[in-house]
């Protein structure tokens, strides 16, 4: 599975630059995947998007075969993806703990990577 936040490694390496040291990439270089020498994984997938006019963004994460899920109404969902592919049986209530732990990786994640980014911008109807 490769993501385009794995472009910026993978020029990075091709160009035999390293990136500076206060930076976090999320991506990893696809380079070595290419050439066949490695298999490509992720531990943890974060997404995130805000669309113009919502009040909240939504929010994933894919860790361990789980999704946490939040969505721009502020419902939250947890699914075992390994048992439910299709996402249709929300084990938020019965795993809260696990959802708990998802969110806190997810903020963790979305504060780190938001230093010194600009603001979301706000759009108006």
């Amino acid at each position: 599975l490769a993501a385009g936040m794995d472009l910026f490694p993978t020029a990075l390496e091709i160009a035999g630059v390293r990136p500076p040291r206060k930076l976090t990439l999320d991506g990893v270089s696809l380079l070595r995947n290419a050439r066949g020498w490695d298999r490509l994984t992720h531990p943890t997938l974060y997404f995130h998007y805000h669309p113009p006019g919502a009040e909240r963004a939504w929010k994933a994460i894919v860790q361990d075969g789980w999704k946490y899920l939040a969505g721009t109404t502020g419902a939250e969902y947890l699914f075992h993806l390994r048992e439910d592919a299709g996402e249709r049986n929300n084990l938020i209530n019965k795993d809260p703990g696990r959802a708990v732990r998802l969110r806190l990786d997810y903020e963790a994640w979305l504060k780190d990577v938001s230093k010194g980014a600009p603001k979301e911008p706000r759009y108006s109807a």
